[in-house]
């Protein structure tokens, strides 16, 4: 029938056990009635005869196997009858399981379609106006402005979704690296400051731990994403004022000095949260925000998110608020170790970079993401290279042996990202070779810096990511 009897099908129930004994007896009996009927009418016939033993023997199998035929028959249909009600319960507890889940983990949808058509359509006019031939010079560039800043909505959007996804789904895990704290606070004040700027925002970071102590296990991608939670919304929510972005080492307990904490933090002087939104405000947008207009807000889900991120780390979310003087989000990571705490001074050290006068090979076969590269790159003074596919790439690098640095797309025909590096590298193991690809989760780092690229860059690139990193490999 298709099913595997399972251990429980092979297993016959004691009423089934007396009913083939008594089905055994009664074809004993009946193959029996033949010798002894001949036997009653013909007394000089042996009762033992050939001719009885045989008739007796052929109908004795017959009844057995029929009998065996029919009661395995029936156990397999009980059994499967009971593997059928199992299958239905179980189906209804997943049902059941699936309706009490819950909701506000999951973006509402009239929120998540009100932000998907905002910045669809923020691109789609935008992009429109910029078609046309009778734009001014500052129309133009307005108009690339906003379909930039659509384009990063739409990104932020599904991100989150993708988070939410992985958190759901139960295959979302901490990797573990030492990580400088400091620099993770710099990353973040330098991805947000344009906005604060926008804003008219002061915009600060505290560090009070020296750069080269600032040094803590955690998952680095997390950390990263909760401060840019953090500092979003701060952002958002406030017209006036300041934003500060930083953290502070605590004691945990005071009886153990060497047990520490971690508080990260951002303060702003925005609109505060009310008593009433404050508890459930870590759990998601729920039904009720969307009478507020918070829906106009977002989807709700970055601070579902740094919740749960938090929780995977070990540690905690949290925030003070006062709607008068605003909001201060914080989140808390264990630590193990001593800290002097010098101050840092924030400001940058001003040095100059030079990472020109250097061969740069671009091998991409998206015709967008290379015209991006070729124009951020254009001024920078270096030569620049291009290569659409893995295979070219390779051989590229035979001929050309001067070659300083790769910008190598994974996902290409003919021969992908990984099998260009690693067969480059079978020759030339001095080159640079940067992975930039739309694989961005932790994994594909993990993967892209065992398979012999130097550094990974998740697409869209960053401009200043990409200057940064061609500056601290091309002049070492």
């Amino acid at each position: 029938m298709g099913i595997e009897p399972s251990g429980s099908q092979l297993v016959v129930s004691r009423k089934n056990i007396f009913g083939l004994i008594f089905f055994i007896l009664l074809i004993v009996i009946i193959s029996n009635s033949y010798a002894l009927i001949d036997v009653f009418f013909n007394p000089d016939i042996p009762y033992f005869s050939s001719s009885h033993l045989l008739f007796g023997l052929m109908i004795l199998i017959i009844g057995i196997v029929s009998g065996m035929m029919i009661f395995g028959y029936k156990s397999e249909t009980e059994s499967i009858l009971k593997e059928n009600i199992k299958l239905k319960a179980d189906l209804n507890r997943i049902k059941n399981n699936k309706q009490s889940m819950d909701i506000s983990r999951l973006p509402n949808l009239q929120a998540l379609s009100y932000e998907v058509r905002t910045a669809m359509s923020g691109i789609l006019t935008f992009s429109e106006l910029l078609l046309s031939n009778d734009l001014a010079p500052e129309q133009q560039y307005m108009s690339a402005d906003m379909i930039h800043s659509s384009g990063e909505r739409m990104l932020h959007i599904i991100s989150e979704l993708l988070d939410l996804l992985r958190i759901e789904s139960g295959h979302e895990k901490e990797h573990i690296a030492q990580v400088n704290i400091n620099e993770q606070i710099d990353l973040v004040y330098d991805k947000f400051l344009s906005e604060a700027n926008k804003k008219a925002l002061v915009f600060n970071v505290e560090k009070p731990i020296s750069h080269d102590e600032a040094l803590i296990d955690t998952d680095r991608v997390k950390l990263n994403a909760i401060l840019s939670h953090f500092v979003s919304n701060a952002i958002k929510f406030t017209s006036q004022g300041k934003v500060i972005l930083g953290y502070e080492v605590r004691r945990q307990d005071e009886g153990v000095f060497s047990d520490y904490i971690i508080q990260f933090f951002v303060k702003d002087t925005g609109i505060g949260v009310s008593t009433e939104k404050k508890r459930t405000l870590f759990n998601g947008i729920s039904p009720t925000d969307l009478n507020n207009g918070d829906a106009n807000n977002g989807i709700g889900l970055g601070l579902f998110i740094s919740r749960v991120y938090a929780e995977l780390l070990g540690g905690k979310v949290g925030v003070e608020t006062d709607e008068t003087v605003g909001s201060k989000f914080w989140f808390q990571l264990p630590f193990e170790g001593k800290f002097s705490t010098e101050y840092v001074d924030n400001k940058q050290n001003g040095k100059e970079s030079n990472i020109g006068n250097h061969k740069i090979l671009i091998v991409e076969d998206d015709e967008i993401s290379e015209a991006y590269l070729k124009e951020i790159l254009k001024y920078s003074g270096n030569q620049l290279f291009f290569a659409h596919s893995g295979a070219v790439a390779v051989e590229m690098c035979r001929t050309m042996k001067d070659i300083d640095l790769i910008l190598m797309d994974i996902k290409m025909p003919v021969m992908d990202g990984y099998e260009a590096t690693k067969k480059i590298r079978e020759f030339n193991e001095e080159v640079i070779i940067f992975a930039q690809t739309a694989y961005a989760q932790p994994k594909d780092r993990s993967k892209a810096l065992s398979s012999g690229f130097n550094e990974h860059l998740a697409k869209p690139v960053n401009k200043k990511k990409l200057m940064e990193l061609m500056d601290q490999y091309l002049n070492k």
